[in-house]
């Protein structure tokens, strides 16, 4: 197996895993893709800051995000759920990555969701 290029996918719970195992393990693996799923509200940038502290080590890691704009499980706009659980929005979680990634603040282009209006 060729470590560098271990990828991790998950969806909705396993989507957040996929945050998680990526904050918890840097630099392990080559890219992420969560599916309907973002970081809790208070576990955007790792339990420990690792998308701050750990940033030399994330930076061979790309992320790719998949998320239905209807989804009201993990609702991509963030909030809480009906469930009682309260999510971060899917920007704040794709700008911590772009911030860890690219040290900068996240830009709007790195963000461009579909909205429900321009595609009906």
């Amino acid at each position: 197996i060729d470590l560098s290029r271990v990828h991790l996918v998950g969806a909705s719970n396993g989507g957040m895993f996929v945050h998680y195992l990526a904050q918890e393990l840097p630099g392990h693996f080559a890219g992420i893709a969560p599916v309907f799923g973002v970081p809790l509200l208070g576990y955007l940038n790792g339990a420990k800051d690792q998308l701050v502290r750990d940033r030399d080590a994330l930076s061979g890691t790309s992320v790719f995000s998949l998320h239905d704009r209807f989804d009201t499980n993990i609702p991509w706009q963030g909030g809480v759920t009906s469930y009682g659980w309260i999510y971060e929005s899917l920007e704040r979680s794709m700008g911590a990555w772009a911030a860890a990634l690219f040290r900068h603040s996240m830009r709007r282009e790195f963000f461009a969701p579909l909205h429900a209006a321009s595609h009906r």
